[in-house]
């Protein structure tokens, strides 16, 4: 699947043989930004806690992709 949708539709005749045009579909996705820095501010509970973490703490990223990078990001702005 592609990442960009293609937006014409290619359905019998060309649309310059037929002189007919067709609206293009609506997207499969949700196209609408969300703060959601403010939502998790503005909760009244916190959604959980970590435990403090001890100087000894030894932590293994397993994967040197994306998501390991993202972990190791994660955790060096959370000080562990």
């Amino acid at each position: 699947m592609a990442i960009i949708p293609n937006l014409r539709r290619h359905v019998g005749a060309p649309a310059a043989a037929t002189g007919r045009t067709t609206a293009p579909s609506s997207f499969g996705y949700i196209d609408n930004l969300f703060d959601y820095g403010a939502y998790l501010e503005g909760l009244p509970n916190a959604l959980g806690t970590a435990p403090t973490a001890s100087p000894q703490t030894t932590i293994a990223i397993i994967g040197g992709g994306i998501a390991g990078l993202v972990a190791a990001y994660e955790l060096l702005r959370a000080g562990i």
